[in-house]
């Protein structure tokens, strides 16, 4: 398995340096709308939402969408990831846990958890060998978005 450090950027802020052995990233979320960007060692990738009240954002760079992931329903934290070779969930361990699991039809690629519960420094434990790092970042994007909205609305 694979483990990549989440660390914040800043105190007030919900940007993320991602970095584990021979893999870099960033994550950014807009302050004032649920979207923003990822990085992945120098490649840029836009996360936008598509419509305001939709529960469905993608990641796309210059040649269009990479992956899709639409909220189940908008008083759950469940996610449909939708890759170009398959559909993947992403949903939180428990309904009050803040560790999100990333699971394929038959396994699950990844844990999203943060190091304890009052911090907002965090790990993804990658599970497999064969993973895709676009998809595991997007995936991150998504729950530190549902860890924030938790943080505002409380």
């Amino acid at each position: 398995s694979t483990t990549i450090r989440c660390l914040p950027k800043g105190i007030c802020c919900w940007d993320y340096s991602l970095s584990a052995e021979q893999f870099c990233g960033n994550v950014r979320l807009n302050t004032f709308n649920e979207r923003g960007g990822i990085s992945i060692g120098s490649v840029e990738f836009d996360v936008v939402k598509n419509g305001m009240l939709s529960g469905s954002w993608s990641l796309v760079d210059q040649g269009g969408e990479i992956v899709s992931a639409q909220k189940k329903s908008a008083f759950l934290r469940d996610f449909a990831i939708e890759t170009p070779d398959q559909t993947m969930s992403l949903a939180p361990t428990g309904v009050l846990q803040r560790t999100f699991l990333l699971r394929s039809a038959t396994e699950t690629v990844a844990e999203f958890r943060p190091d304890h519960p009052l911090t907002r420094r965090a790990k993804i434990e990658v599970m497999t060998e064969d993973w895709e790092s676009p998809v595991i970042v997007f995936s991150f994007w998504l729950v530190a978005l549902m860890w924030r909205r938790a943080t505002q609305n409380s």
